[in-house]
């Protein structure tokens, strides 16, 4: 280790850095777990160039070519360079068309200079327009030469930009020099990587890093002789190889050179410590070809995607294209070139009527505007729309208004046939199915999980009935893309975390890992945390209640602060949303939960240790709890209400159920919430164990959950006082303080109690949005509190009222009722027996204050904290006290 206290790591990379998005995820990425991480590559410039991007130090260093350009310069390579039919770029050709004009102006030049001599003999008259003729001749020739040199050229360009550089000539050549290494030495024919040993070898000794990561092949020696040195040096030093493309397989550069940097890969890839790819066909493919001990792994290239933050407007494709909703719409969003295959989409459209294309360029290029005018050709201009790019952390809201993504790459070698685009990643984030050209590794994905179709390579008819069998099902494919477990694995997030495992094999235990933890539990005994949601209060006060009642227990509750000013609960400690998916803050979060915590209590599946920007909730709290159980955090989940209370079993199992009367569209993000809350406990108790505890906070959720716990929620009874006795007015106060009208029965229960006041019977209050601070003051105003009807269960506002001796009335239900200790005392309503029982209530006020003063010694059995305490201690491995069923009169 490098002699700081936090290990250096050094990302090697043969560019200018700040474009390379797979270098920063990895830089990003590696913070995370603790580690110092400094940025090496290449300066476009003449100079230095040392800055910070996203809290990483980035240096690029110019590196002149001194081996390289002398090289070139041999007289062997400079006879061949002269004589090599065709030119090798533009800037030969211009060159040679500069040097001819030159000789031309100059033999203009001199027939003008003829003229203003004196007049000559008729011999030299003749002498001269020989030599003049013949000079011209030479010309005329040199300029056909010219012109037929940059032909060659230009049709090489041509073939290159349409693709066809993989013809058998270039194949059989490169078989030559990959079986005859020796005619393809890289020191011999890419000099330009022995130029950057001498710049970036020192560089590298001076920053003496822990770990070496590089990036491509052409820094690998470089890595390979820096950890040579450190270790002469006594310093402990170990590389990590990230092949992100198969070598072999490059279709752009020569073959020779091809040839060249496959020698280079080969004369150092077994020298590496680990060896990481990008997909499984190039990580079997590097295993066997150069015999090495285990395979690579994989670390796809998926990006990392950002949620907009709060009130930023959703970009969205459909809107650049000025398209109604219910166009079907095809995006492809990337590099724009001839072997991407767009313009294969484009010859599709004649054949897909009424069906658009959106293509996302950066820039108009001549890729685009023979785009645009195939598209003229065809007769489909107007269904043609080349939209702009937006920033990276809104790529995928952008694309997701769209129908269908599409990658029609062609067939351009084994790094098109292996390929896992970064398109791929951002369709399926975005929920778009995936049309993609029969390139293997990407069409054996989408058909194994029922994501998308694949079509021939440069196929219009073809594309055109995948894209119309796409278009007749997509509920179906939109089915499977909404599967959060499938979006977490194709997630930066999943890849990060075998990241993690690999630097925990080069380094050991990580900053953010558990190497603390013993001393932990032996100095501060089991430390419960709890979060992130605090809802009602109730995470601090289960807190509270722990540490009040177990021996030997801590605790401590984190809430992600909404910004709620007075409607927000105390709690220990608060995090803003900007910090709570910033990556810095993140690490330190982690740090401090190895230091901690020992037992974390995740409320409402959300995530205890920080969002992943881009991921969807349940993404989130699945690496959520993987991360847990690799910091050895022992973990349960508990829900508080909406956020796992199924509406379609509700309603099966309540005739006056609240969700017959609730919006549709919130009905269904409901049920989904729920779903996705099912899974994680699934997962909870396939990675901790089947015993792994559940809780839920209200009884009425055991019916939800299997095998939960009821962990009762805590009232404080200092807070919740007695006022004054109820009924005691001619005109009783009735309050209704609902947290969610639309849940809570309160058309229902506003019409009722409205109908009271105008008869003079009551005094109806009303309220909605009371700052927590003036909740005990409101309810203990009231005599009566009408809580809910139409939901069978009673919450935190019910249990407080009851502690200040308020009379409460509510839909309970039997089932309810035998699960709670002893009588509950609130009086059992409907949303149809409502009127009569209140009318009761005000007849027999004698019968109703008994009833509301066995409230508070109810509270004070059930919900002062002690059997919430009982509740956490077999999860918690300390004493207490369980509720017993032979005790109480209930049952779970």
């Amino acid at each position: 280790m490098s002699s700081g206290s936090t290990p250096h790591v050094v990302l090697l990379i043969a560019n200018d850095v700040t474009a390379d998005s797979r270098v920063l995820r990895y830089a990003r990425a590696l913070a995370s777990f603790g580690l110092r991480v400094t940025l090496l590559g290449i300066s476009s410039t003449e100079e230095r160039s040392d800055v910070v991007v996203d809290g990483a130090h980035v240096i690029r260093l110019p590196v002149p070519t001194p081996i390289a350009e002398a090289r070139a310069r041999t007289l062997p390579r400079r006879l061949a360079s002269s004589w090599r039919f065709g030119y090798q770029c533009r800037d030969d050709a211009m060159a040679a068309k500069g040097r001819w004009w030159v000789a031309a102006r100059e033999l203009a030049a001199e027939d003008g200079r003829v003229i203003g001599r004196s007049p000559a003999g008729p011999r030299q008259q003749r002498s001269f327009e020989v030599r003049r003729g013949v000079r011209r001749r030479l010309l005329r020739a040199w300029r056909r030469w010219i012109w037929l040199r940059e032909g060659l050229l230009n049709r090489r360009m041509r073939r290159r930009s349409r693709g066809h550089l993989h013809g058998p000539v270039r194949a059989a050549l490169l078989r030559v020099f990959l079986a005859v290494p020796v005619a393809a030495r890289w020191e011999a024919v890419t000099p330009q990587l022995l130029d950057y040993e001498v710049v970036l070898g020192p560089e590298l000794d001076e920053l003496a890093p822990d770990v070496i990561h590089v990036h491509d092949v052409y820094l690998m020696s470089v890595a390979d002789r820096a950890v040579a040195r450190a270790r002469v040096e006594g310093r402990r030093c170990c590389w990590v190889y990230d092949a992100r493309e198969y070598v072999a397989g490059l279709p752009n550069p020569p073959a020779r050179v091809v040839a060249a940097y496959a020698d280079h890969e080969a004369q150092y890839i077994r020298g590496a410590d680990r060896v990481i790819t990008v997909c499984e066909p190039i990580a079997q493919a590097l295993r066997r070809r150069f015999d090495l001990p285990r395979k690579p792994d994989l670390v796809l290239n998926a990006p990392i995607v950002e949620r907009r933050a709060p009130g930023d407007p959703a970009p969205s494709v459909r809107a650049a294209a000025g398209l109604a909703e219910d166009v079907p719409l095809l995006v492809y969003s990337g590099g724009l070139a001839r072997p991407r295959g767009v313009h294969t989409v484009v010859q599709a459209l004649p054949l897909l009527p009424g069906v658009h294309l959106a293509v996302v360029s950066r820039a108009a290029s001549s890729y685009t505007v023979e785009l645009a005018r195939s598209a003229e050709r065809l007769g489909v201009a107007d269904r043609l729309h080349l939209v702009p790019f937006v920033d990276s952390h809104r790529v995928v809201d952008y694309l997701s208004t769209a129908t269908v993504g599409v990658i029609p790459l062609l067939h351009e070698g084994l790094n098109h046939d292996w390929a896992l685009t970064n398109k791929f990643f951002e369709y399926l984030q975005a929920g778009l199915p995936i049309i993609t050209s029969d390139v293997e590794v990407q069409t054996r994905l989408v058909h194994e999980r029922g994501i998308g179709e694949a079509f021939v390579a440069g196929d219009p008819k073809d594309l055109a009935r995948v894209v119309s069998q796409v278009l007749a099902d997509l509920e179906t494919y939109r089915a499977k893309l909404a599967d959060e477990v499938l979006r977490y694995e194709f997630s930066w997030d999943a890849q990060t975390e075998v990241l993690r495992g690999i630097y925990r094999d080069l380094l050991g235990e990580l900053p953010t890992d558990t190497s603390r933890r013993a001393g932990l539990l032996q100095s501060r005994g089991v430390a419960l945390g709890v979060g992130p949601t605090n809802s009602a209060g109730q995470g601090w006060a289960w807190a509270r209640a722990a540490q009040t009642h177990l021996d030997g227990v801590s605790a401590s509750c984190l809430v992600l602060d909404g910004n709620d000013g007075p409607f927000a609960f105390p709690a220990d400690e608060r995090v803003s949303r900007q910090d709570w998916f910033d990556p810095s803050w993140q690490a330190v979060r982690r740090a401090e939960v190895v230091d901690n915590v020992s037992h974390a209590l995740v409320e409402s599946g959300l995530a205890f240790l920080g969002g992943r920007r881009g991921v969807p909730d349940e993404g989130t709290v699945l690496a959520d709890l993987a991360d847990l159980r690799r910091l050895e955090v022992a973990t349960a989940l508990v829900f508080h209400g909406s956020e796992v209370r199924s509406p379609s079993v509700h309603l099966q199992r309540h005739p006056l159920s609240a969700f017959r009367y609730c919006p549709p569209d919130l009905r269904d993000r409901l049920e989904a919430t729920a779903a996705r809350n099912r899974r994680a406990v699934a997962a909870l108790r396939e990675w901790f164990g089947p015993d792994a505890p559940v809780f839920v906070s209200t009884p009425d959720l055991l019916d939800y959950v299997e095998e939960a716990t009821w962990l009762p929620v805590v009232v404080d009874l200092d807070i919740w006082v007695p006022g004054p006795p109820v009924l005691a007015s001619p005109t009783p106060v009735v309050a209704h303080v609902p947290s969610n009208p639309l849940l809570k029965g309160s058309q229902v229960i506003d019409a009722v109690l409205t109908g009271f006041a105008e008869r003079g019977l009551i005094d109806y209050r009303r309220l909605e949005a009371v700052p927590s601070a003036q909740m005990p003051e409101v309810i203990t105003a009231a005599d009566i509190l009408v809580d809910q009807v139409g939901l069978g269960l009673y919450g935190v506002q019910a249990a407080q009222a009851m502690a200040a001796g308020r009379l409460v009335l509510g839909e309970v239900g039997e089932t309810i009722r035998s699960r709670v200790p002893a009588e509950l005392p609130i009086v059992e309503v409907t949303s149809v027996t409502l009127p009569g029982v209140l009318e009761q209530v005000l007849e027999d006020r004698d019968g109703a204050r008994a009833v509301a003063e066995r409230g508070r010694d109810w509270v004070r059995a059930t919900h002062d904290g002690r059997m919430s305490a009982a509740a956490l201690a077999p999860f918690l491995g300390v004493a207490g006290r369980r509720p017993d069923a032979s005790e109480h009169g209930w049952s779970t």
